[in-house]
């Protein structure tokens, strides 16, 4: 599951997700800012959380212990399924000489469920990216060569290309390779410039998107 997390696409995807829904759904349950958020500025300036941070000092703990895994896990929709009991927890401690492993045992129930999410997630984003990589290789729009080049750059949306590289790889002539990136230029899949004389192309932004939307206007 590391691996999948770690491929930049599906990383910078997942956590704007999970921001704006644990933005969204923390605000709903108790009017408070992103926890995550705050959690990462407490670690910034070194201060500890304050009582009010409850739950962002899960998230400040994990993150000063360098568990990675909970930068991607939103668990405010997990307690918003079920707020009653996120309730009990803090109404058990409050009533029990402020003991907090009521509220620890509630935080860490919440945060497995949280990370299940995670992998269904995960799943699900595996399984639709091998159907449209399939379908993109029977897509009539694009030659053999030119539906590399747009997987590859799907599996790395960093990636730069030169008429030269792809004339190499795919062993062409020179014209067919240019006529290739610069097809993909005028379809509006990619943007090119100047780096050194050589005339580099790469994918433009939302590419996934942009890609996906052409593939279906097919």
């Amino acid at each position: 599951m590391g691996g999948q997390l770690r491929s930049s696409q599906a990383r910078d995807h997942y956590i704007v997700t999970s921001l704006m829904e644990e933005a969204i759904t923390s605000s709903q349950l108790e009017g408070a800012s992103t926890t995550r958020k705050v959690a990462k500025e407490m670690l910034r300036t070194k201060r500890k959380p304050r009582a009010k941070h409850e739950r962002a000092l899960f998230y400040w703990s994990a993150l000063r212990s360098k568990y990675w895994l909970l930068e991607f896990v939103t668990i405010s929709s997990v307690i918003k399924k079920a707020p009653a009991k996120y309730g009990r927890a803090f109404l058990h401690a409050e009533t029990d000489d402020n003991d907090a492993t009521y509220f620890i045992i509630h935080q860490l129930d919440v945060i497995t469920r949280a990370i299940e999410n995670l992998k269904h997630y995960i799943q699900r984003s595996v399984e639709d990216q091998r159907a449209f990589e399939g379908a993109l290789r029977t897509c009539s729009q694009y030659n053999r060569r030119q539906t590399a080049l747009l997987r590859h750059a799907l599996r790395r949306p960093g990636s730069d290309y030169t008429i030269a590289e792809h004339q190499s790889y795919h062993a062409v002539s020179y014209q067919t390779a240019r006529t290739d990136l610069l097809g993909l230029e005028s379809a509006g899949l990619s943007r090119s410039w100047k780096r050194s004389k050589a005339l580099h192309f790469g994918p433009v932004p939302r590419f996934e998107s942009v890609l996906r939307e052409a593939t279906e206007t097919e």
